[in-house]
């Protein structure tokens, strides 16, 4: 999974301009120094799954790419802050999709 979030993150590191070439070595940093950290803390407040919390890391990073860099003081804290209500996002949905086919039967 790290693997397909790297190429992910390359993909869309990629597409933007040559000017962005900080934005993405800062990018690339983050990546490297808080991926793992990440994916563990997401693992020990909700358990590995589902989501698992390789998705969630990656949806944390994804978020992080299309927000505005102006509006981010600490990435580490929007990362793990943005990872959290993703997971509970997902419990939710799962929980409101089993209780309609309760409903069903």
């Amino acid at each position: 999974m790290t693997d397909a979030v790297a190429r992910r993150l390359v993909q869309l590191l990629e597409s933007s301009p040559p000017a962005d070439r900080e934005r993405r070595q800062q990018l690339s940093d983050l990546y490297l120094v808080h991926w793992k950290g990440l994916c563990g803390y997401v693992r020990a407040q909700f358990g590995p799954g589902p989501p698992e919390p390789e998705d969630v890391a990656q949806s944390a990073f994804i978020r992080f790419v299309a927000a505005d860099p102006a509006h981010i003081g600490n990435p580490r804290a929007f990362l793990y802050a943005t990872g959290r209500p993703l997971v509970i996002a997902h419990h939710r949905q799962a929980h409101v999709h089993q209780h309609d086919l309760l409903i069903r039967c």
